[in-house]
């Protein structure tokens, strides 16, 4: 009798996961899929299929890759200015293609669907700008954040789904979240977490070392 083929559909930030998914708590041949896509697209934008725990150990700084551009779209990392940003960079991912909608219920006006300087086919003419980091590294797409996620600090803009991913490297914790904070004279990051011990010390000093 043939093996019966699992699979483990994941399109909540499975990231936060690596450190605990273990294939060997699931059945033998059992295969993770790790997709990304947001409702205005329609479906997933990009798409990873890890079939090993060496394939779960292959990540960037935390994060397991979101995969590959599915067949149909072109995605783009741009910054602010919707200019490319360089080579291992972090830019917002932007999409253009055959699944992208043509805009909200009742025609809601939105700064996220912008005209497409970069192609001129038809089907590729509006961009969907996301408003989800993503750096690209040896040919796959790895989530940084959210726009949305980034403060000044100092004059230094800093990611607080970096300063989370970094605390959730750390062996103990359990769960852990980040915020902007703002004092009378600047923004502040501060982090919550839940761990299995005492680790503010340890937190604070990994943080720092980062």
């Amino acid at each position: 009798m043939p093996m019966k083929k699992h699979y483990i559909r994941e399109g909540k930030r499975a990231q936060f996961y690596s450190k605990t998914i273990r294939f060997n708590n699931f059945v033998l041949g059992t295969k993770l899929i790790n997709g990304y896509g947001t409702t205005e697209t329609c479906a997933d934008v990009c798409m990873e299929v890890f079939e090993s725990p060496t394939d779960v150990e292959l990540q960037h700084n935390g994060c397991l890759s979101i995969g590959k551009i599915v067949d149909n779209m072109n995605v783009y990392l741009l910054d602010e200015n919707l200019k490319p940003v360089a080579k291992g960079e972090v830019g917002e991912l932007t999409v253009s293609g055959v699944q992208i909608s043509d805009g909200y219920w009742q025609g809601d006006a939105s700064t996220n669907f912008v005209k497409n300087p970069f192609s001129e086919k038809p089907e590729h003419a509006t961009m969907y700008k996301t408003g989800d980091l993503v750096m690209l590294k040896d040919g796959r797409f790895y989530y940084q954040g959210r726009t949305d996620n980034v403060i000044e600090v100092r004059g230094q803009r800093v990611s607080l789904y970096e300063i989370q991913l970094t605390i959730a490297q750390l062996d103990g914790i359990q769960q852990v979240a980040t915020i902007g904070c703002k004092t009378a004279d600047e923004m502040k990051p501060v982090a919550f977490f839940v761990s299995s011990k005492e680790m503010v010390g340890e937190v604070r000093n990994h943080c720092v070392a980062k």
